[in-house]
């Protein structure tokens, strides 16, 4: 095959965060990734990512950076995933127009 199947470009992860102590979850994906790197994502989000715009739902776009490493190949920046927030939506329990209940 001379085409590449797998989609090499960045995941869309949906956050719910919710007030009141709960930690974070993904709640949807968009994109191929394992389970093991999806719960990293996780992890960080738990412990570095602030939600400064308080509960709802959160949009992410997941890219993996490989780090970057001097000339004797100790670790100068540290490989992990960079989130970048797309969007929130704090009104993630208001059913759209035209939805059934």
């Amino acid at each position: 095959m001379t085409k590449d199947v797998f989609n090499k470009g960045p995941v869309i992860i949906q956050v719910l965060r919710l007030e009141g102590g709960e930690d974070p979850f993904i709640c949807a994906i968009n994109g191929r990734i394992a389970l093991d790197p999806l719960c990293e994502i996780e992890e960080q989000l738990r412990n570095e990512e602030e939600f400064s715009h308080g509960e709802g739902l959160y949009l992410y776009e997941a890219s993996y950076y490989s780090g970057q490493f001097g000339e004797y190949g100790m670790c100068e920046i540290a490989p992990g995933w960079e989130l970048t927030l797309l969007e929130h939506n704090a009104d993630w329990m208001t059913p759209v127009e035209g939805e059934q209940p």
